[in-house]
């Protein structure tokens, strides 16, 4: 018996052309999401509702959608070490809102939450270029004489009476301990004398 030999036919010459053709075709749909899930993967879509809080400039553009969304998460932090010189916090921030802005005038409130209320520490009115934007950047300078140290704050932004978006953020810093006892000695008060 002879071995088969796969042969094309000669009747159907562009046969096998095409079904490979339709099979990369069927393939690429299935890795290639729909223009609708790439309109689910917008930055309002995955990110609606937040404020974004970091110690670093978030991005405002990319190459593609998804490295935009990929950038600003890396970005993001939950914690945020204040500045040792300064005793300040620099804070940005990145907000997505479900909906479009409702009025041009927005407020920035922050809320201290560490002991489980919200206790109001400052309240900062803005205005944006437009009516209906979707997202807003801004940043932020927080004081330690105002907050205090490893502290947890949460920032809400609203416009028309509407809160728009929510984002929590631990502040933390060295606190500064007294042990309460004073030295007395003899090298210490000839210094102070002198």
């Amino acid at each position: 018996m002879k071995p088969a030999i796969f042969r094309m036919s000669s009747t159907r010459p562009g046969f096998f052309r095409v079904a490979a053709m339709g099979l990369a075709l069927f393939s690429l749909q299935l890795v290639w999401p729909a223009p609708s899930a790439l309109a689910q993967r917008s930055p309002e879509k995955v990110f609606g509702g937040q404020v974004l809080l970091s110690d670093k400039r978030f991005p405002t553009a990319d190459k593609s959608v998804a490295r935009f969304i990929s950038r600003v998460k890396v970005n993001q932090k939950k914690s945020i070490w204040e500045d040792p010189a300064t005793q300040e916090w620099s804070v940005h921030m990145l907000a997505f809102f479900k909906q479009g802005m409702p009025d041009l005038k927005y407020t920035v409130h922050v809320f201290d939450i560490t002991e489980r209320t919200r206790r109001l520490v400052s309240s900062m009115d803005q205005y944006a270029g437009d009516r209906g934007l979707m997202s807003l950047s801004t940043s932020l300078v927080l004081a330690r004489k105002d907050l205090g140290a490893n502290r947890k704050i949460m920032i809400t932004i609203t416009s028309g009476g509407k809160t728009l978006a929510t984002g929590r953020i631990n502040l933390l810093g060295k606190v500064i301990r007294k042990d309460g006892v004073v030295d007395f000695s003899d090298a210490a008060t000839q210094q102070a004398s002198q």
